[in-house]
C-alpha cells in the first residue's frame, strides 16, 4: 500500500445548489472518475456541451436509476466516453428502461442503437464488493436504503476514503448498509433534497391517505396520484391492495398509466413478495391478485368509465407527460384530489401546484385550482434533516470535510450549518463547477 500522500481533484459540476443533473468528477493517480451524470429539469440545459472531454472518463459510478442521476449517460457516450460503468444490477436494468422511454424526449437526440452501446459498457457489482481501479484506488459499494439498486461508493486510497451518499433512505440504517461499524472516512459528499426538513406523518401515513381516498370517494371525485419513481407507485398500490383488502376503502377501479412500471413488474416479481390481504409488507407479485387494478396506455378508456377511481403515474419522460393531462382534467373539479406523496422540484407541476393558490398555467392554458391537494412527506425515500444528522454523527470520527449537496440550496445550507454548529464537522455547501483539493 503507498504511503505517500496523493492530492485528488473534486468537482461539482451538477447538483450543487439544485437537485438535478448530478454530476461529480474525481481526478487523482492519473485517473478521472464520473458519480453519476444525471439531467437538468430544463430540457435546454441538458443539450449543452459537457464541462470536460468526456474522452477521457475512465470510469462513470451511477448511483442509482433516476434520471436526475443517470438521464444524460447517451450525452456522454455520444462525446466521446468509452469508459466503464458501474452499478448495482437492478440499477442497469430500471436505467435501460427509463433511457429507452426518454428517446426522443430529454433534450438532446439519441438512439435505441446508443441505449445498447451504453448497456455494453456496463459492468453490475454487488453490495460490499470491492472494485480495483488499479495505482491502489479501490471503491467499494454500499446499499444506500433509498430505491430499488441504489448505492454509496466509497473510493478508498492510501487507507483514506471518500463516500458519495448521493441518496441516502428515509429508512437509511449503517448497520443495514453494510457500512463497517468502526468505518473512518475522511471526506464525504452527501444529498440534501430534505436537508431542512423533517418528514410528517411517517407512522400514520397509511390512515391519512385511507381518509383521503374514503372522502373523495364519498364526493364522486376521483383520485390522482403523480409518482416519481418505480418504486413509489409499487409502495403505493400495495397500501391500496392492503385497505381494500381489508375493507377500510371501497373497492374502486385502480389505473396504472405507466409503461416503465409495467415493464419492471418482473424484477420486483422476482425481489419481493405480497400474496395476502394484511401481510402486505413488502412489493411484488401482489400485483397479479390486485382485482380492479388495470395497466392502460395514454389514458385508454379512462373517460368512459363512471363513477369514481384512481389513477397512478408520472415515472419517466413519457409519464410525466401523460400526468399532466390527468391533472389538467380533473384541476377543476372540487370534488376529486390529488396526492403529493414526494419530492417535488422546483418548475415541476407537483411543485406549483403546491404552491400556487387560485390558478395554474397547464399545457398554455390558464385554469382555477378547484380540485383537493394533499401533500404526503411520510411515503418520501429520502431521508430527512434527523436521518441525514444522524447518519453524519455516527460517521464523525475523522472525518475532515463534509460536502453537501444535491438539494435546493437553502436546504444544503441549512444541513451544512447545522453539522458545523452541533457536530463541529467542517462542511460545506459547494457551487456549480466548483473544485476541491483532497489529501490521501
Amino acid at each position: 500500500m503507498k504511503n505517500q500522500t496523493e492530492k485528488f481533484k473534486l468537482t461539482f459540476w451538477g447538483g450543487a445548489g439544485f437537485v438535478t443533473g448530478v454530476n461529480f468528477m474525481l481526478e487523482g493517480v492519473g485517473k478521472k472518475i464520473l458519480v453519476d451524470i444525471g439531467s437538468f429539469t430544463k430540457h435546454e440545459d441538458n443539450d449543452k456541451p459537457l464541462p470536460y472531454n468526456p474522452s477521457e472518463i475512465d470510469f462513470l459510478f451511477v448511483s442509482h436509476a433516476q434520471m436526475e442521476h443517470m438521464g444524460r449517460i447517451p450525452k456522454l457516450i455520444k462525446e466521446g466516453f468509452k469508459g466503464t460503468i458501474y452499478s448495482t444490477q437492478e440499477t442497469k436494468f430500471l436505467s435501460e428502461l427509463m433511457l429507452t422511454d426518454c428517446l426522443g424526449a430529454c433534450g438532446f437526440s439519441f438512439e435505441e442503437e446508443e441505449v445498447k452501446q451504453i448497456m455494453s459498457l456496463w459492468k453490475t457489482i454487488s453490495y460490499g464488493e470491492i472494485i480495483d481501479l488499479n495505482d491502489g484506488l479501490t471503491v467499494k459499494m454500499y446499499d444506500a436504503g433509498h430505491i430499488l439498486g441504489s448505492s454509496f461508493f466509497d473510493f478508498s486510497y492510501n487507507n483514506n476514503s471518500l463516500i458519495f451518499a448521493n441518496s441516502v433512505g428515509s429508512s437509511f440504517t449503517k448497520e443495514l448498509s453494510g457500512i463497517e461499524e468502526n468505518k473512518k472516512i475522511k471526506y464525504l459528499v452527501i444529498e440534501s433534497v430534505y436537508g431542512d426538513k423533517i418528514h410528517k406523518l411517517t407512522d400514520s401515513v397509511q390512515e391519512y391517505v385511507e381518509d383521503i381516498i374514503e372522502t373523495t370517494i364519498k364526493r364522486e371525485g376521483n383520485v390522482l396520484i403523480p409518482v416519481s419513481s418505480i418504486d413509489k407507485i409499487y409502495l403505493l398500490l400495495r397500501e391500496i391492495y392492503s385497505l381494500m383488502g381489508s375493507g377500510k376503502i371501497p373497492k374502486i377501479p385502480v389505473f396504472v398509466d405507466s409503461l416503465l412500471v409495467e415493464k419492471s413488474i418482473g424484477i420486483y416479481e422476482k425481489i419481493f413478495k405480497c400474496e395476502e390481504y394484511g401481510s402486505c409488507n413488502s412489493l411484488g407479485n401482489f400485483v397479479n391478485n390486485f382485482e380492479g387494478l388495470k395497466f392502460v396506455k395514454n389514458g385508454d378508456d379512462l373517460g368512459k368509465i363512471e363513477g369514481p377511481k384512481i389513477i397512478i403515474g408520472g415515472v419517466g419522460v413519457s409519464d410525466k407527460k401523460k400526468i399532466d393531462t390527468y391533472v389538467e382534467k380533473y384541476i377543476s373539479d372540487p370534488n376529486s384530489s390529488i396526492i403529493i406523496p414526494d419530492y417535488q422540484i422546483i418548475g415541476s407541476l407537483g411543485r406549483k401546484l403546491q404552491e400556487e393558490e387560485d390558478f395554474i398555467v397547464i399545457n398554455e392554458k390558464k385554469m382555477p385550482i378547484n380540485i383537493q391537494i394533499e401533500t404526503i412527506d411520510g411515503y418520501s425515500s429520502h431521508a430527512d434533516h434527523n436521518h441525514l444528522f444522524k447518519f453524519v454523527d455516527d460517521l464523525k470520527d475523522g472525518l475532515e470535510k463534509v460536502f453537501v449537496v444535491i438539494g435546493e440550496e437553502k436546504s444544503s445550507e441549512f444541513l451544512m450549518n447545522k453539522l458545523r454548529d452541533y457536530l463541529g464537522v467542517n462542511s460545506t455547501a459547494p457551487k456549480r463547477g466548483e473544485s476541491f483539493e483532497l489529501e490521501f
